[in-house]
């Protein structure tokens, strides 16, 4: 073992996981990543070691560190006020506040124990930020093949002064990156809303590898019910089996439960490919047009099987094109036809600012879509128009827009059929107080001079979540919904 005491500043600079579970098995894995430093030669592994006041041997025995101690092993940093060393054992210690940093992860706790020889050790109140995630956990402990997280709390918001938080009672992580997630709950406030017994995934090598929920049962994962609710369906109730493989994709097996339509059963493979997800889909489904077509009613299909590729909003050109959409292919039965045809279609939206950093914008905006049938039948879309976006002050903001559509062929899937008359979209909402906000969201038929759909409701936010209420006039329908809003916001 060699030693290097030296006054000196390391950090890594990698970024991990998106979603908050993925956060916190990134976050044992990063600790545990000092175990697997154990099977590097020992000539090649080094204990750098920087600090004011050195007492004790450096080679051999005990050492007590004081005054910004910093000690290196293994890509693992450690950073204390004190701390104590047994190059012997090969113990490192640190009664007070300390900052562990492993793989660019910061993580930061008291109580510190870890022994850079058998790769075991602990750190008690230890709390992270990762991606404008949070998370908290009152004892973890470290081994050569796995981490044992306890008392996990997780939120987008920070946790002295959050909206709501997603608790864990235990959270383990084997060395083949599987988590374990034991007794989660939901609070919102002080108040828990919902909970359930387990939670297992596998967050694989790839940042957005899809991953399985649910209880574990040997290598598949049965999701618990759960209850939602859908504008057509009503309210539902949720449940699949799903295998996450080693290659970061998902094969599972979903039911939901319409109070107004029945069951719905769907067998589905997923797996993220760069900017896309690829879905392979098999079974029941309400399918509904993309783009500017949001209150045309979903129809219910059967997948005999479709493909997909989607890929979500990107931003290009110094965020001024905004762009999305997906293509389609596969057999596709609907109610009126007698048995599945071959499909394939494609969507693409597109946004083009044309004076960004200004109040009032002004932008092109784009709507294509092409659908290919039996015997090259072809059904195409194209939308085009202009959008105007005012910023009136902090508490009103207001956006028009207005597309003419033009289409050719036609197509034998209803799913795929959209009204091209000329249309006239308006969005408006307006800030009563700190928190609450009115808005009004319409879609006008220019050529038939009356309104397709006109929404009205209000929004509540917190710091992370939102609470919506809307009454859509045309179904005469009244929407509840909560969002929990994304790291940074979003």
């Amino acid at each position: 073992m060699k030693m290097t005491p030296h006054k000196g500043k390391r950090a890594g600079r990698t970024a991990l996981a998106r979603k908050w579970l993925l956060f916190i098995a990134a976050a044992a894995l990063a600790l545990s990543g000092a175990a697997a430093a154990q099977d590097a030669p020992v000539a090649e592994r080094l204990i750098d070691i920087s600090a004011d006041n050195f007492e004790g041997d450096a080679e051999q025995g005990a050492m007590s560190l004081r005054g910004n101690v910093k000690i290196e092993y293994g890509g693992m940093l450690m950073e204390s006020g004190a701390m104590e060393l047994d190059n012997e054992t090969g113990e490192v210690s640190a009664e007070g506040d300390i900052s562990v940093t492993r793989d660019g992860l910061e993580f930061k706790g008291c109580g510190f124990r870890y022994n850079y020889k058998t790769g075991e050790g602990s750190l008690k109140a230890a709390s992270a930020r990762m991606e404008g995630m949070y998370f908290f956990s009152g004892n973890v402990a470290i081994s050569n093949d796995s981490v044992a997280m306890s008392d996990v709390s997780a939120s987008t918001c920070p946790l002295d002064a959050t909206d709501y938080t997603i608790k864990a009672k235990k959270v383990e992580l084997s060395q083949d990156g599987r988590a374990k997630f034991n007794k989660i709950s939901f609070h919102f406030k002080d108040r828990r809303v919902m909970s359930w017994p387990s939670y297992t995934m596998r967050p694989g090598g790839r940042r957005d590898a899809a991953a399985g929920s649910g209880v574990q049962y040997g290598s598949w994962i049965f999701s618990p019910p759960s209850l939602g609710y859908s504008d057509i369906g009503g309210a539902e109730i949720r449940s699949g089996v799903a295998r996450a493989r080693a290659k970061g994709d998902t094969v599972g097996l979903y039911t939901n439960y319409y109070f107004r339509e029945g069951f719905f059963t769907e067998a589905r493979w997923q797996k993220p490919m760069g900017d896309f997800n690829a879905t392979l889909r098999f079974g029941k489904q309400f399918k509904e047009n993309r783009g500017y077509f949001k209150y045309a009613s979903p129809e219910t299909v059967w997948n005999s099987p479709t493909a997909e590729l989607r890929m979500p909003q990107k931003a290009y050109r110094g965020a001024r094109l905004l762009v999305d959409g997906g293509v389609e292919a596969g057999m596709l039965k609907e109610d009126h036809l007698d048995k599945a045809q071959g499909r394939a279609h494609a969507n693409v939206n597109a946004k083009y600012i044309l004076n960004p950093k200004h109040a009032i914008q002004h932008a092109l905006i784009t709507d294509f879509r092409l659908g290919i049938y039996k015997g090259w039948e072809r059904y195409r879309v194209i939308g085009s128009g202009l959008e105007t976006s005012f910023v009136l002050g902090e508490k009103k903001n207001l956006r028009v827009q207005y597309l003419m559509f033009n289409h050719n062929g036609d197509t034998p899937f209803d799913s795929d059929r959209v009204n091209t008359n000329n249309k006239l979209f308006i969005y408006a909402d307006q800030k009563i107080s700190k928190r609450t906000s009115l808005m009004a969201d319409a879609q006008y038929d220019d050529d038939l001079n009356k309104f397709d759909e006109v929404v009205i409701g209000g929004f509540r936010l917190y710091k992370c979540v939102k609470f919506q209420l809307a009454w859509r006039a045309k179904r005469k329908m009244i929407n509840m919904s909560m969002s929990i809003k994304g790291p940074e916001g979003r």
